[in-house]
């Protein structure tokens, strides 16, 4: 890590997580030469090609990690008040920039289109190992102490509490010393006694071209089963686990697999039975075991092959193009991708997959890996972060070309993109929320392909409005129908009227619940779809009629059964995380009588093994997932039949391909429906869309039953068809007559803080710059958000809408909100948050 001398440039260095504008900081003249070393090559200014690049900058007391963005400028060091400006003090990416021009290009876009500060987007796109401050290790090389610190060394008492440790321990990281004295200014004091000489400081940090290794288990040459006794049930299972693998695995995927302990393979190492290694990490296929695969997929219709012939072409040639793969669940999308990404990558072109959940990476990934034998890399926040970087690297190199992954793969440094694929791009998930920058993976994995002259191709059965919008009005993507559906026809659909039940009826009414015998006596496979976990939502006293309600947000809470270490029931709050234990008696009058109102999936579970004892139902919702592999466990299972119910929340609708799968029931279609939010019925549609498409997916009829108090609904009769197209049209007609996305642009104003008056005072000020500001815009609101508080903070919205007749791209809008941005004063503690292009309105 070489320091660089002198001066002239500057450069903008954008500090991860930091907020407002990047930062300037002056080039020392040397650095030409450590590029020129290093291989970098071009007309361009030499700081033009620091773009991207990873520099250790002065910031307070501290030094920090950065990025140099654009743009840059020349200046007269006589303009210039003497100590103005802090030098840069490393370059620490000399080989490589950890961003390649073209993500700087879509960092910018995302800097520009969503509103947010650089600091929020290069959080997003690099691994946070990269972006870790510098590990210092500090070396006491002064005299030995004997007794108190000599006065004429020094007289500050922090020096000398300092001192004494540094010399009793020799070398200790600094992050140590900020840990064992807070209430010490460490950072100060280490600088002062380096510029003594007291200290030596040795500055780490994370390279880009490091190999990541893993714990590797071995069993050893001579070892067998026969020694470990009969008893230990325990190491037999691991031991026959690793026979099973081929006699090694890699410590995390033993984990997993056998849920042992460290410490039992170390008692097996002792006993000479395994052995540890160290190896290269496997970043490839993460999660998954190629080997349960089938064999070679079946041959292209006429359909899958004109589409794969069509964005072939762009392929070839290197033309951008979006195209909309259209098609009903079980029409073979995925097939088409995965020949796109195989001529994809005989091309050498790489390839990015984004898909909305972690939960169907597995499957994408078993599905590539089908028909292309080479590396695949996989990458979500459900990985370890050493894994996450790992990859990373692995793409960073070019050691592997294809990445798949959730919204945030969008920043994957592939390299030479040549195909860009979102799977169901109409899923919401893709859509950043919190923390910025809020952006939206499938618009930005278009943005990414438009620059790269790359073919971008969305796939869905229920494509959004905006991208039937592109398709149908802007003429700006080209549709791909898919119409055959493998396996047997669409399911039959049944709206069952649940309005002249009795109230305390099961939750499974009489119709599902002969559905679910029938099916699981032929030896057929069952979906339940619950649009709430837990077991109830609400949990009220029927003397006074007052709900347990979380202190911290405007929610009631929701009842859990076992939901502490003791196994004892407990209301927990699903937004902040908030729980206790359920109460005995009323807060308010004292009475005994608390009754829990609504379903959750906890409660389905119960009525399940209650009515059907023979039966083994599996959940799946955010509550059985807390552990790393439990997901694809449990699909892993009921794929095998070894469970006969999966039921859930929506995640149980998405993506899955179970062939015995003939029946899907929907518990309760309306909380869905009665959402506040004008994309409720498009919402709702999509779900029982894509939850009907798991039935029916092999050579046997499916079916779905929908239970409802609002079987009238025009919705349902668009189910049956299933007639998508007139929902479509139907839809796009009423946002058009409103005004409202897609026809419309978007964006929600949320402010936030601990006093509501200044929450509601500071909503008012943005209103009426706002409106007072020259331009085509509407406005709507200020009012309190649907939920006011949310952990503590009061909340107060507002919607800024542009017509797309007037503000086609956009930017009048922007440019108003930027404006907005830098002028306006906010009440104290009231923090205004930007959500372009936003999903959640209410």
């Amino acid at each position: 890590m070489p320091t660089l001398p002198a001066k002239r440039q500057l450069v903008n260095v954008a500090i991860p997580s930091m907020p407002g504008d990047p930062l300037l900081y002056r080039v020392p003249e040397g650095w030409p030469d450590l590029l020129r070393k290093s291989g970098v090559t071009g007309s361009s200014s030499f700081a033009s090609q620091l773009l991207g690049r990873r520099v250790l900058v002065p910031l307070s007391n501290r030094t920090r990690v950065g990025i140099v963005v654009p743009p840059f400028s020349s200046i007269d060091e006589g303009a210039l008040e003497p100590g103005k400006l802090k030098y840069v003090e490393a370059l620490l990416d000399q080989d490589s920039a950890a961003l390649s021009p073209e993500l700087v290009l879509l960092c910018a876009h995302v800097v520009r289109r969503y509103l947010c500060d650089w600091g929020e987007v290069i959080q997003a796109a690099l691994p946070k190992e990269l972006l870790s401050p510098p590990n210092v290790i500090v070396r006491w090389i002064g005299p030995e102490l004997e007794g108190m610190w000599p006065e004429e060394v020094t007289s500050k008492r922090s020096h000398i509490t300092l001192s004494r440790f540094l010399a009793g321990e020799g070398r200790v990281s600094a992050s140590v010393l900020r840990k064992r004295f807070p209430r010490l200014s460490v950072d100060s004091v280490l600088i002062e006694l380096a510029d003594q000489g007291l200290i030596e400081r040795e500055e780490r940090i994370s390279d880009i071209e490091t190999v990541a290794t893993a714990d590797w288990v071995i069993v050893e040459g001579d070892a067998s089963i026969e020694t470990i006794p009969a008893n230990a049930t325990a190491r037999r299972r691991i031991f026959d686990a690793l026979l099973d693998l081929g006699g090694e695995c890699s410590w995390l995927e033993l984990r997993k697999l056998t849920r042992v302990t460290r410490d039992q393979v170390n008692k097996m190492a002792d006993a000479g039975l395994v052995r540890w290694d160290k190896r290269t990490r496997d970043v490839i296929g993460l999660g998954f075991d190629p080997r349960t695969q089938e064999g070679p997929p079946p041959p292209l219709t006429d359909e899958q092959n004109h589409a794969v012939e069509e964005v072939a072409k762009r392929i070839e040639s290197g033309k951008r193009e979006v195209f909309l793969l259209d098609g009903l669940p079980g029409t073979g999308k995925t097939r088409v991708y995965v020949e796109l990404i195989a001529k994809a990558r005989e091309l050498g072109k790489g390839v990015l997959v984004l898909v909305p959940e972690i939960s169907l990476t597995p499957q994408v990934v078993a599905r590539i890996r089908q028909v292309i034998h080479e590396p695949v890399v996989v990458m979500h926040s459900g990985m370890q972060s050493v894994q996450r970087t790992a990859s990373w690297r692995a793409l960073h190199r070019g050691e592997a070309g294809i990445v798949v992954g959730p919204r945030s793969a969008v920043f994957a440094p592939v390299r030479d993109l040549g195909l860009v694929i979102v799977d169901e791009e109409h899923e919401e998930a893709y859509k950043q929320q919190d923390p910025a920058p809020r952006y939206h993976g499938r618009d930005l994995a278009a943005a990414r392909g438009w620059m790269t002259n790359a073919p971008v191709l969305l796939a869905s059965a229920t494509p959004s409005l905006e991208t039937m919008y592109l398709v149908n009005e802007r003429k700006r993507a080209i549709r791909l129908p898919l119409t055959q559906r493998f396996g047997a026809s669409w399911p039959k659909v049944r709206v069952l009227d649940r309005r002249r039940e009795a109230e305390d009826a099961p939750y499974i009414g009489p119709e599902l619940a002969e559905a679910i015998a029938s099916c699981t006596g032929r030896g057929e496979g069952v979906i339940l779809l619950i649009t709430r976990r837990g077991y109830a939502p609400i949990l009220q006293c029927h003397n006074c009629g007052d709900t347990q309600s979380c202190p911290n947000c405007d929610i009631s809470l929701t009842f859990h059964t076992k939901g502490s270490r003791k196994n004892e029931a407990v209301l927990r709050c699903h937004l902040c995380g908030y729980n206790r234990r359920v109460p005995n008696t009323c807060g308010i009058c004292n009475a005994d009588d608390l009754r829990v109102l609504g379903v959750g999936t906890q409660r389905i579970e119960e009525e399940i093994l209650q009515r059907f004892p023979d039966l083994i139902p599996t959940r799946m919702d955010r509550d059985t997932l807390r552990r790393v592999g439990e997901q694809e466990r449990i699909l892993r299972e009921f794929a095998a039949g070894e469970s006969h119910i999966l039921l859930g929340t929506q995640l149980v609708a998405k993506g899955h391909d179970f062939s015995h799968v003939t029946l899907v029931g929907v518990i309760n279609a309306d909380p869905a429906l009665n959402q506040p939010d004008f994309r409720a019925s498009e919402r709702t549609f999509r779900l029982l869309v894509q939850a009907a498409g798991r039935a029916g997916r092999g050579d046997k009829p499916g079916e779905v039953i929908i239970q409802t108090l609002r079987p009238e609904h025009t919705l349902f009769g668009y189910l049956a068809k299933p007639a998508r197209d007139s929902f479509i049209e139907m839809e796009m007609n009423r946002r058009l007559a409103l005004e409202y996305p897609p026809y419309a642009h978007l964006t929600v104003l949320t402010l936030s803080g601990n006093d509501d008056e200044a929450v509601r005072s500071s909503a008012f000020i943005v209103a009426d710059y706002i409106r007072h500001y020259p331009g085509e815009l509407s406005l709507l609101g200020p009012e309190p958000a649907f939920i006011k508080r949310v952990k503590r903070k009061y909340r107060w919205r507002l919607m800024v809408k542009s017509s797309k007749s007037v503000d086609g791209s956009g930017e009048q809008m922007r440019s108003v909100l930027r404006a907005m941005m830098k002028a306006v004063n906010l009440e104290t503690g009231v923090r205004l948050s930007v959500d372009v292009d936003a999903l959640e309105v209410a």
